[in-house]
């Protein structure tokens, strides 16, 4: 599907900004504009993954359930692929970590290696909770019917789930593996739903399309500028704009016609620009504080773009040869059967 394809590389684009922003902001390259990117990367934080999930509902939905039934191999050697992936992918990230410590700025040791190797705290969190959401979707043969029957029930409880884990972290200190597990958890389920009734979402209301763009637009402004304490009702708000986000972004989708052909190539490199961007990000940044790039607010944004679309044009670069050599091939696709198309 083109317009899923479109979506996925939306997603990436956003989860690499947002990473990017991340690394300076932590170091305060930005001097006096600090807090704004701060903010702002906060508010990509809010969303993206979010996004990036639904967008993994969808797509297990449409890959593996057919006939009111999981097709339990498949998804089995899913699994293994997704887990095979992420062992190989903490090890050369932790190893890199911990060799080129001076560069980074979450430092670690040899046993936080091996605790984030079982109960991720990093970016490999993604796989590790994807993996877990698949293997417990096969284990309880009849949930995704129970989904399907009553997607009001199901993503309401969790939902809920969503606002209190958020909540929870001004008191409890989550792993990220267990926090975006429970979080995460409410739009997975939200893209299988959207799947399964994707014939019946075709009616498009451009009045509450305009309502929804425009409560984003607020809450973003409002967000970014807005600097006061943390109240509670703000982790129903967030998780609120992310799903309207979500809803938006599908909507957008609907009318997607192939008029770019960008998004849906990044799309279909999606896995590869999860994986690698991290490596590049972190280089770009410590080479631009380096070198004093960050001067003014013109090249403050300068930087950002660059920290983000030059490891997606290397990344992109690495998935074309990947689909040309088996070698490198299998090395993204470790169990070759499910293959990134």
């Amino acid at each position: 599907m083109e317009w899923l394809d479109a979506l996925k590389g939306v997603a990436i684009i956003a989860v690499v900004f947002g990473h990017s922003l991340l690394g300076y902001t932590e170091n305060n390259a930005f001097g006096e504009y600090n807090d704004f990117f701060f903010q702002l990367k906060d508010w990509i934080y809010i969303w993206h993954m979010p996004f990036f999930m639904c967008l993994s509902g969808f797509s297990f939905s449409l890959a593996y359930y057919r006939d009111n039934k999981v097709d339990t191999l498949k998804v089995r050697k899913q699994i293994l692929n997704l887990l095979l992936l992420y062992i190989m992918f903490s090890v050369l990230l932790y190893g890199l970590k911990i060799s080129l410590a001076m560069f980074t700025d979450n430092k670690m040791s040899l046993g936080d290696a091996l605790l984030n190797l079982f109960f991720p705290n990093t970016i490999m969190w993604y796989l590790w909770v994807l993996a877990a959401y698949y293997f417990i979707l096969i284990c309880c043969g009849k949930l995704v019917n129970v989904i399907a029957a009553k997607p009001w029930i199901i993503l309401g409880f969790l939902f809920f789930a969503a606002v209190v884990q958020k909540t929870s972290e001004n008191i409890v200190s989550w792993r990220l593996c267990f926090g975006n597990f429970t979080r995460l958890a409410f739009y997975f389920c939200l893209g299988i739903v959207l799947s399964i009734n994707r014939d019946k979402l075709k009616s498009r209301r451009k009045g509450l399309v305009a309502a929804g763009i425009a409560v984003v637009a607020v809450h973003c402004i409002y967000y970014v500028k807005w600097t006061g304490t943390y109240r509670v009702f703000d982790s129903v708000t967030n998780e609120f704009i992310a799903t309207l986000i979500v809803l938006l972004m599908f909507e957008a989708a609907s009318v997607y016609h192939g008029r770019c052909g960008l998004p849906p190539a990044i799309g279909r490199a999606s896995l590869v620009i999860y994986l690698l961007h991290t490596y590049m990000v972190t280089a770009m940044k410590v080479v631009c504080i380096r070198m004093g790039l960050c001067s003014s607010l013109l090249m403050d944004v300068v930087v950002v773009v660059l920290s983000a679309v030059m490891p997606i044009a290397i990344c992109y670069f690495v998935d074309f040869v990947r689909r040309k050599n088996r070698v490198i091939g299998m090395i993204f696709s470790p169990v070759g059967f499910v293959q990134i198309k």
